[in-house]
């Protein structure tokens, strides 16, 4: 029975339960006071879980603004940064457990960042994805208007809005079109100026907030590590060698090296041997998760470049650029380029020696930091 003190050494998951029950027999008294204990200590993760499945309206109350905020501070020290939370399994574990308070405190926090809001889109239609069964349209509703549609990349938001059927109902068709619209003809000014709405569309205020904080993670970095024998076994027959996928802004990036024969029509006169070139490509994916109905994803890379960092000193790194504005390509394609021609009967070893380290090892990266 309460008597108006709270136990001392009292934990936050037994203040959160005894709010609970405080609620439920409506001793308010009681109530008040575990919400005020419970503002004044640095919250525990599993206490914040407890705390975001209470009803509505404690989020709601002015007794417990201060509780929330404390709330809203814990997720955006443990989860704050998007980029960097999805690019690790663990993150997104943790992104996906949250109870649906905790994604929009999240996801409706001006602190939040990001490196697209790409990130933002596919983070949300995940959870929904694992949620759906206990989510009403109206929850999916609040969760999709959290997401500051016209600050996608264009060309993404193009392939992507009109593929995801959760986003299709809780938006409507008319405003996700809008949304694309406004995207492409902000890509012809500024990302940063306010999107010029259609009239005659209501639109959710995020809509106007602007683009939100950049990420820390500002860039794709993927890292393939391959012994001279490996690329001489793709030279003779063997199968390509890819890196695991780097999630960055909305897309899972991958590095495959690869041997390409030059085609028989163009190969060279009968005893030169073999002809073709070690390529290296960039193969961005939509995460495999991501439930979709079939739709051709377009990508245009700005900023990025393939590098074979040399081994030692007698020679410098080969880099190959990836942006320009000739090549718009198909997400699962990519961009790939050349960084070797190879030619004659024999392995030409000493060619790809001076890139090796001591052991016989070269590294490869690709690099990616803007693209629409």
């Amino acid at each position: 029975m309460y008597q108006r003190r709270l136990p001392d050494g009292t934990s936050q998951q037994q203040l959160v339960t005894m709010l609970q029950l405080a609620d439920k027999y409506d001793v308010q008294p009681c109530t008040a006071a575990c919400g005020a204990c419970l503002s004044k200590q640095d919250l525990e993760w599993d206490a914040l879980n407890c705390i975001l499945q209470l009803p509505a309206a404690y989020s709601e109350s002015p007794l417990f603004s201060s509780l929330f905020s404390k709330a809203g501070d814990l997720l955006q020290q443990q989860l704050g940064d998007l980029e960097e939370i999805w690019a690790s399994s663990e993150g997104r574990e943790r992104f996906l457990a949250l109870p649906l308070k905790g994604v929009e405190l999240l996801l409706g926090d001006k602190r939040t960042r990001v490196a697209s809001e790409n990130t933002v889109l596919v983070a949300a239609t995940l959870w929904v994805q694992q949620h759906s069964n206990s989510l009403s349209e109206g929850a999916k509703k609040r969760l999709a208007e959290l997401i500051r549609l016209p600050y996608l990349t264009p060309l993404y938001a193009s392939g992507m809005l009109l593929s995801l059927p959760w986003l299709v109902s809780a938006v409507g068709m008319a405003r996700l079109m809008a949304a694309v619209g406004v995207g492409h003809a902000m890509n012809t000014t500024t990302r940063s100026a306010q999107p010029a709405m259609t009239e005659g569309l209501e639109y959710p205020a995020s809509w106007s907030l602007g683009q939100r904080p950049m990420s820390h993670r500002r860039q794709a970095s993927i890292k393939l590590c391959l012994h001279v024998d490996q690329l001489k076994t793709m030279y003779e027959g063997g199968d390509p060698h890819t890196a695991p996928p780097m999630f960055f802004a909305g897309l899972e990036w991958t590095l495959r090296v690869n041997y390409t024969a030059t085609p028989p029509g163009t190969a060279p006169a009968a005893g030169a041997g073999n002809r073709g070139a070690i390529s290296v490509d960039a193969i961005p994916h939509i995460p495999s998760s991501v439930k979709r109905t079939p739709e051709r994803v377009l990508l245009q890379i700005l900023q990025g470049c393939i590098t074979c960092h040399a081994g030692n000193a007698t020679a410098a790194n080969v880099s190959k650029p990836l942006a320009g504005g000739k090549f718009i390509a198909a997400v699962g394609y990519g961009w790939g380029c050349n960084l070797w021609a190879v030619h004659g009967s024999d392995w030409p070893a000493d060619k790809f020696a001076k890139f090796a380290d001591a052991d016989g090892k070269l590294t490869l990266q690709l690099t990616v930091s803007k693209f629409i």
